[in-house]
């Protein structure tokens, strides 16, 4: 049934009310599945380019599955797949500091740079900082 008949369809607003509900509510779900399962495919093949296995793969995962909802507030003039790169890069660089962007030729062709890499890990300590707020006693740094 297709909305404009239900609009015009001898339903009670009520019963058009909860039937809308139910299809804007599937189509909404539908969306947000389709887009994080995009986004882990995107993911995989990039992961697959860059050989990274086991547990580093599953922080991946698990960081874009269940951290970041929304990849904006991360780097606004970034692109999805340039993001989800960078989430890559972060994680294989937390298990091994002496990597360099500059030596893998898939972060030279999705044209990131070292700037990119930075304001990332910026916008990503703030994102935790402000997931897990610090509280610190003032009185502590008072001399008295």
């Amino acid at each position: 049934m297709l909305a404009k008949n239900i609009l015009n369809g001898n339903l009670s607003d009520k019963q058009k009310w909860i039937y809308l509900d139910k299809k804007t509510r599937k189509y909404c779900d539908g969306m947000k599945e389709y887009r994080l399962k995009d986004k882990l495919s995107v993911a995989s093949n990039l992961m697959d380019n860059l050989n990274v296995k086991g547990v580093l793969r599953k922080q991946v995962e698990y960081m874009i599955r269940n951290e970041f909802k929304n990849f904006k507030d991360l780097s606004k003039n970034c692109s999805n797949e340039q993001i989800i790169a960078l989430i890559i890069f972060y994680v294989m660089k937390s298990n091994d500091f002496s990597l360099l962007l500059e030596k893998y030729k898939i972060f030279t062709q999705l044209n990131l740079t070292n700037k990119h890499y930075m304001t990332f890990a910026t916008k990503l300590c703030k994102f935790y900082q402000n997931k897990v707020p610090v509280y610190v006693e003032i009185s502590s740094y008072i001399s008295e």
